[in-house]
C-alpha cells in the first residue's frame, strides 16, 4: 500500500474538542441531573422509591420532596446514623437482615408498610410491570414478624392472649372490599381505593385508623420509639397515592407519626429505607466509573481519538507518493495542453486535414517523389510504391476522408480518429519503420 494522506490538524482539533465537550456535559449531568438508582440488583419495576411502576412509591417519594420535606435513602452499606424518620415500605424477606434492625436511638420513629402485590417485569417497557398478583396473608404475616424483631419489637398480646409469642401467631391479615366506614381515624382524610383493601386483625396495635373490618394504621410503643404500621401499601403507591384524599392521609400520617414520637429530637429526616430492598450503595471507584454511564461515553470517544491520533503519527508502508507539479513542461505536457486548447476551439477535422497533409509530403520527401506533382499527384504515385511494398492502406483515400471531413465539417469523432491511426500506420510501413 502506497503513502496516503494523514489526518489534518483541523480534524484532530475538531476531535479533542468534542472529547473535551462531552466529557464536561458528563459531569454536569452526573452533578445536575436526576439522581441514578444503585446499580445492584434489577428492582425497577418493584415496590421501592426508586420505582416510576404502578407498584413503585417514586410518586410520593417525590411528592414530599416538592412539599419542602427533607426526604433521603439509605441504602446497602451506608452506616445507620440517627434519623428522625425511618419508612421501610413493603421490605423483602430476603433482604431484611441486610438492611439490620432500627434502634430507638437511631429511628426514633419508624413507618413499617406491608407487602401486598408481586410484580412481574414489562417486557416491552423497563420500569414498569406486567401484570401483579397478591401475597399470601401468610407472607405478609411472616414479613410484619420478622421486620419487627428486626428491629427489637414484638406484636403485643391481643385481648385475651397470654403471651406476646402467642398474640404473633394469631395475628390475621384480612381482605375485605372497598369502601369502608372507618370507626376510628386520627389523622382526618378518609383514605380512598377500589378492589380489595388490606387490613389487620387480632394484631394488638392501637388503632390509628381502622374499620370494624380490620386495622389500617396502628400504633406500636418500644423501647421510647415508636413504629406506624401500615397494612395497605396501595394508600401510597403510585397507582392509588392520588386517589381520593390518599395524598392528604400520607401526609397526615407522617405528621401524626412525627408528633406521636415525644422524643424531643427534630422531626427531620425523612429516610427511606432501601436496603430492605436490596440495593446497595454504589462504590465509587474512579476507575469503575469510566464503565458507567454517562462517562462511558467518553471513555469510548477518547479511546477512538487516541486511536486515530496514533494512526496519523505512524510511519507509513512503503514509498510515498510523488506530488506532480502543478505545470508540466515536458513534451507530454505540451502536446496534451496542445490537444487540449485544439478540441476547445472544435476543429478537429481542420486539424486532422493538416496531419495528414503533413505526412503525405514528409513521406514524399523521404521516398524522393518527382518535384511539381500536386497533392492529389502525389499521392498516386505513393499509393503505387505503396503497393509495390505490400502496404495495404491507400494515401489518397486516407487524402480524401479528411479533405471531405473538412469541407462537410461534420464528423464522427470515431471515425475521425481511426483515419489519424490510418495515416500513422500507413507512413510505418510504406517507410518500414
Amino acid at each position: 500500500m502506497k503513502g496516503s494522506a494523514s489526518f489534518s490538524p483541523a480534524a484532530i482539533a475538531v476531535l479533542a474538542a468534542a472529547a473535551v465537550g462531552l466529557l464536561a456535559a458528563s459531569v454536569l449531568l452526573r452533578a445536575y441531573g436526576p439522581e441514578p438508582a444503585p446499580a445492584v440488583g434489577d428492582d425497577s419495576f418493584g415496590a421501592n422509591s426508586f420505582s416510576v411502576s404502578a407498584i413503585g412509591h417514586a410518586g410520593f417519594y417525590d411528592m414530599l420532596r416538592r412539599l419542602g420535606w427533607p426526604v433521603s435513602r439509605r441504602l446497602g452499606g451506608d452506616p445507620l446514623r440517627a434519623a428522625g424518620t425511618f419508612i421501610m415500605a413493603e421490605p423483602k424477606l430476603e433482604h431484611l437482615s441486610e438492611a439490620g434492625g432500627f434502634e430507638p436511638a437511631a429511628a426514633p420513629r419508624l413507618l413499617l408498610v406491608l407487602p401486598k402485590w408481586r410484580g412481574f417485569r414489562n417486557a416491552d417497557r423497563r420500569g414498569w410491570v406486567g401484570g401483579a398478583t397478591l401475597l399470601s396473608p401468610a407472607t405478609v404475616q411472616q414479613t410484619l414478624e420478622t421486620a419487627l424483631r428486626s428491629c427489637g419489637a414484638d406484636l403485643p398480646p391481643s385481648a385475651g392472649s397470654p403471651s406476646p409469642a402467642e398474640a404473633g401467631r394469631r395475628v390475621q391479615v384480612a381482605r375485605v372490599p372497598w369502601p369502608l366506614k372507618w370507626a376510628t381515624n386520627e389523622l382526618g382524610p378518609a383514605p380512598a381505593g377500589s378492589g380489595q383493601i388490606q387490613l389487620l386483625r387480632d394484631s394488638g396495635l392501637r388503632a390509628v385508623a381502622a374499620a370494624d373490618e380490620g386495622l389500617l394504621v396502628g400504633e406500636l410503643d418500644y423501647d421510647g420509639g415508636v413504629i406506624w404500621v401500615l397494612s395497605d401499601p396501595d394508600v401510597m403507591s403510585n397507582h392509588g397515592l392520588f386517589k381520593g384524599d390518599n395524598a392528604a392521609f400520607m401526609v397526615a400520617l407522617l405528621g401524626g407519626l412525627i408528633s406521636a414520637a415525644d422524643d424531643g429530637g427534630p422531626a427531620a429526616p425523612i429516610v427511606f429505607d432501601e436496603a430492605a430492598h436490596g440495593f446497595r450503595k454504589v462504590q465509587a471507584e474512579p476507575f469503575k466509573l469510566l464503565f458507567s454511564f454517562p462517562f462511558v461515553i467518553v471513555a469510548i470517544l477518547l479511546c477512538a481519538t487516541a486511536g486515530l491520533l496514533a494512526l496519523a503519527a505512524v510511519g507509513r508502508f512503503g514509498a510515498p507518493r510523488r506530488t506532480r507539479p502543478n505545470l508540466d513542461f515536458g513534451k507530454a505536457g505540451l502536446i496534451g495542453n496542445g490537444a487540449r486548447l485544439l478540441g476547445y476551439a472544435g476543429h478537429p477535422p481542420l486539424v486532422l486535414r493538416r496531419y495528414v497533409g503533413l505526412t503525405v509530403r514528409t513521406v514524399a520527401q523521404t521516398l524522393h517523389a518527382p518535384s511539381g506533382l500536386n497533392e492529389a499527384a502525389l499521392a498516386g504515385w505513393l499509393d503505387q510504391i505503396g503497393r509495390a511494398r505490400g502496404v495495404r492502406l491507400s494515401c489518397a483515400e486516407i487524402l480524401a476522408f479528411a479533405t471531405h471531413i473538412e469541407a462537410e465539417k461534420k464528423h464522427n469523432q470515431a471515425r475521425l480518429f481511426q483515419s489519424v491511426r490510418d495515416i500513422h500506420r500507413w507512413k510505418g510501413e510504406i517507410l518500414n519503420e
